[in-house]
């Protein structure tokens, strides 16, 4: 599992949603990342990082990334979630629509300041 790598959820809630993996695990002793969802854009969401039609094959429409609900796990549960048929991966997100994401992460006020530090320690 690598930084871009982008996944969705097969089956209950967050199916409509794409996720993908924002940093390194292999850079973590306990091999954990940061995953993150995009979602539609609307004026009251997080504008830190707007993507659109060509930023990613998954994406039809203006969206932005959710960084409110960024959160850390391991990848050994994402293995397990894709061993188990819950997620399926997608066309990996390109570099530098990730840097974007990522200074989007860097400087949003929404995400969890636990995440944020996690980001800023293992970017």
């Amino acid at each position: 599992m690598n930084p871009g790598d982008a996944f969705r959820f097969t089956r209950g809630k967050g199916d409509d949603h794409l996720w993908l993996i924002l940093t390194d695990p292999a850079r973590d002793s306990d091999c954990r990342t940061v995953i993150v969802n995009i979602t539609t854009y609307r004026a009251e969401k997080d504008h830190s990082c707007l993507l659109d039609v060509g930023d990613h094959p998954f994406i039809r429409h203006r969206t932005c990334i959710a960084y409110d609900y960024a959160r850390i796990i391991k990848a050994n549960r994402l293995e397990k979630l894709e061993t188990d048929g819950i997620i399926h991966f997608e066309q990996p997100f390109s570099a530098d629509v990730l840097r974007r994401i990522m200074a989007g992460a860097v400087s949003t006020r929404k995400m969890p300041i636990r995440v944020q530090d996690f980001v800023l320690a293992h970017a």
